[in-house]
């Protein structure tokens, strides 16, 4: 999921970002936590705290990231970041039994378009990743 949030071009191909944003649809890369933490305050006084999307697996801040993190730049850890979106799409996956189908209700709750083109970008990296390697079935939920 992370490379479908926040895949970015490095000089060393194409990898998350845990410095990324996404302030009211448009993502930004930073350079450094310090810079996205700024930029993270000032989208959520600009916009409120469902128009920010934070870090490696863009924790909207209002829908789910005030649960998990105390302060909108603690979602801005890789580690914790991951921490928190591997239980939500563990509990998304407990209930669905599929972990497309699971991705696609992180995405968006509610299902509809957005969570069935996301479920399409997911299923694509997880080809792209797994190739003939995986040893769990890619669904076509």
């Amino acid at each position: 999921m992370a490379k479908t949030e926040s895949n970015t071009k490095l000089r060393i191909g194409y990898f998350p970002w845990p410095w990324t944003l996404n302030i009211k649809g448009k993502s930004f890369y930073f350079a450094t936590r310090h810079e996205a933490c700024s930029a993270a305050l000032e989208g959520i006084r600009e916009h409120g705290e469902f128009g920010v999307d934070i870090g490696l697996t863009q924790q909207n801040w209002g829908y789910v990231g005030k649960f998990w993190f105390a302060h909108p730049c603690d979602a801005l850890d890789p580690y914790a970041n991951l921490q928190a979106a591997s239980k939500q799409l563990r509990r998304y996956f407990d209930s669905s039994g599929d972990w497309v189908t699971a991705a696609g209700q992180y995405h968006r709750p509610a299902g509809g378009q957005p969570a069935k083109r996301y479920r399409a970008a997911v299923r694509s990296r997880l080809r792209q990743i797994c190739a003939q390697l995986c040893t769990f079935p890619i669904s076509n939920h």
